[in-house]
């Protein structure tokens, strides 16, 4: 007998792959990436920095950490070099170029920093470093103290240091507080009132009686003010910068740009006057 031979079938038949992107699988990937790329990019910024503290420490150029009150000797000597120091003191000269020379623009802080001479102590001075990728940006904070005639005083001046390739420059105005016979050194929020008129008489009565502030003429000052004494310092009254009056409150504040006679030294100050208004014009109460 012949057996029929039977048609062989597959049990079961391999159905055909659906083609197209697995979306899932991408979005892991380009999220992977995304991480890899922000992991290079702090690893560099980290470099950066690490070399350029390396650098500046290596040079003598900058101090990176941070100085406290027990630390009189060094703070003194840091805050000397960043004043306007003798030029025939060669340690103070030396003191300077140590810590100044291309990093934080000494001329451009000694014109935001016109400090009496006789400091005393420095309490802190300390560097945070911010990495920007491309470049580092380096906040530098100044808390100092200091007395002059038996009066005490507090400073903190803050700043952002940009390093390029190792050539550093200030890439924001400082902000200095502190009072003193020089001046009230702060920028603050003020409401300007004043009509035009008035601020033309305001600009002559200021010119003049600034001259006499720095020019130590008593006789002049007490006709332009009340129980004013002279400028601490020898300084020559170069021009008015600008002026904002606040007549409700009886408030200038001006800027004022003078010369430092020994030394030629430019200074920029902010002054915050009070003032009683009178026919002839105005009275100087009190300056900070």
């Amino acid at each position: 007998m012949k057996l029929k031979r039977q048609k062989e079938v597959p049990l079961t038949e391999s159905k055909p792959k659906k083609s197209g992107f697995n979306f899932k699988k991408l979005g892991r990937r380009i999220a992977l990436t995304l991480v890899l790329i922000a992991l290079l990019f702090s690893v560099y910024g980290n470099l950066r920095i690490n070399s350029a503290i390396s650098s500046m420490q290596e040079a003598g150029e900058a101090q990176v950490t941070t100085i406290d009150a027990g630390s009189e000797v060094v703070g003194r000597n840091v805050l000397l070099s960043m004043m306007n120091v003798d030029p025939n003191n060669s340690d103070m000269v030396k003191t300077r170029q140590k810590f100044l020379t291309g990093v934080i623009a000494p001329s451009y802080l000694e014109a935001y920093l016109p400090l009496p001479k006789s400091v005393q102590q420095v309490t802190e001075i300390s560097a945070i470093k911010t990495d920007i990728f491309a470049d580092t940006v380096y906040r530098v904070t100044y808390n100092v103290s200091y007395d002059v005639n038996e009066e005490h005083f507090s400073t903190y001046m803050a700043l952002l240091i940009q390093a390029e390739n190792f050539n550093y420059k200030v890439v924001s105005d400082p902000q200095v507080i502190g009072q003193g016979e020089m001046g009230t050194l702060y920028e603050q929020t003020f409401t300007d009132t004043i009509n035009s008129d008035l601020k033309e008489t305001v600009k002559k009565h200021l010119t003049v009686f600034f001259e006499a502030y720095f020019g130590h003429d008593t006789s002049a000052l007490d006709v332009l003010s009340t129980g004013i004494k002279p400028a601490y310092g020898n300084y020559t009254f170069r021009s008015l910068g600008s002026i904002q009056v606040d007549e409700k409150a009886e408030k200038i504040k001006v800027i004022v740009y003078a010369e430092e006679q020994s030394s030629g030294q430019q200074l920029r100050m902010t002054y915050i006057l009070e003032y009683k208004t009178q026919e002839s014009g105005i009275l100087i109460t009190k300056i900070d």
